[in-house]
Formats: C-alpha cells, structure tokens, sequence
C-alpha cells in the first residue's frame, strides 16, 4: 500500500485519511455557522471572520465615501455567492475600515482577519474573547458567541445618515422662510411630505445673525 501524501503514513490512503476527514469536519461546521447566520435576519453586529477576505456590511446607513461597484463575492449561501453594489468606509469609533463591500442580501456583518492585518493590525485570539491592536493600542474587542463564532464590539457612527438629515432640515427651514425651531417641529408631526427627524432641527445662521444684530448695543 501506498503512503499517504497527506500525514506520510503507510496503512491507509490519501482518501481515508483521517487528518483529511478531520479537516473536512472542521470546514464544514464553520461553513454551516455562517450559513445559519445567511440564512437567519440577524443584525447582531460584526462577526469576524477568519476566512473572508474583504470587509462586508448589510448597512448601507454606516457606509461612507462610498462608490458603486458590481462584484460578485463567495460566501456561504444557497447560491454560492453574492453581489456587492458599494464599496466604501466605516467608522468603528476608535478605527475604520476601509474598502468594505456592500451586500445588501447580507444578513450580518463580516470583519475580515487577513484585511485587519494587512493594514498593521494585529488579531489576538483568547479562549472567549478576541482583541484586536494597532500601534500597541487595543481598539476593538470581541467575544465569542454560542455558535462559537467571534461578535465584534464598536461604537458605528451613522454619519451618512445623519448629514443626510441634516442637509434636508436646512433645506426644507430655507424654503419654508426661515420659519421658527418650534413651527418647524410642529409642521413635522403634521406634516408627511417631509422627511426628516425632529432632532436634526438646528439653529439657522440666518436667524442668528439677524437676532445678533438686533441685540447689538447702540454706540
């Protein structure tokens, strides 16, 4: 008999090699882990993920700078693959990631292992938790969840989003005339034609240069 090309010992073959069937195990229960998360609307958070090699989001609102894009990306799914329609940023907080691909039939967020370290992180990998440096400074944390797979902690700054808000509460106060923050606020709770959160009602420079000089001693 042969030896095995595969752990070069000579009673068995490379087929029924146990290392190999071991090793076949091991792919098959990570794949059946991101599929269950593929195939479950999750929207836990980040997973990282070892075996990807981008960095992939299902949330469009967290992408910034973004471009659009059509790619086609391997992953656990029925089909086999997915299509990206962006690529962009995100900000974590206390770093970003960069060229992270937008999925939208992605049930769950991918951070990437390989796309981490090739821009000078560094992944540290704990028997519950996971630690992930750069410069020596830890920036982001992890810990594992019951499937075994790693959940990412950070703090995403919606910053698309809420510019957007923004842009269309200064745009909708100029049209209305320069109405007042408190008709603004009302004419929301009547209104349904515009789209914008009553939060995003700042003060306008307009207004506040006319009260200054209103206000402004007389010599």
């Amino acid at each position: 008999m042969s030896s095995c090309k595969i752990c070069k010992k000579n009673n068995h073959t490379d087929k029924d090699c146990y290392s190999r069937k071991r090793s076949g195990k091991t792919d098959r229960e990570e794949v059946s882990k991101i599929t269950f998360l593929c195939d479950n609307n999750s929207n836990a958070g980040w997973i990282l993920d070892s075996g990807a090699s981008s960095h992939m989001t299902n949330n469009e609102n967290i992408l910034q700078k973004s471009q659009p894009i059509q790619t086609k990306v391997g992953i656990a799914s029925h089909d086999g693959y997915m299509t990206a329609t962006k690529i962009g940023t995100v900000d974590l907080g206390n770093c970003e990631l960069n060229n992270v691909l937008y999925i939208p039939n992605l049930k769950i967020s991918l951070m990437s292992v390989s796309a981490l370290t090739e821009k000078g992180g560094k992944v540290i990998f704990h028997r519950d938790t996971v630690t992930i440096s750069k410069n020596k400074n830890v920036v982001l944390e992890g810990r594992k969840n019951l499937t075994g797979l790693y959940m990412i902690k950070g703090t995403i700054k919606e910053t698309a989003l809420n510019v957007k808000e923004e842009v269309k509460a200064r745009l909708w106060h100029k049209r209305l005339g320069h109405v007042g923050i408190d008709n603004m606020k009302k004419l929301l709770k009547l209104s349904e034609g515009i789209d914008m959160k009553q939060e995003n009602v700042g003060k306008c420079r307009t207004i506040l240069k006319i009260v200054k000089r209103a206000h402004r001693p007389s010599k």
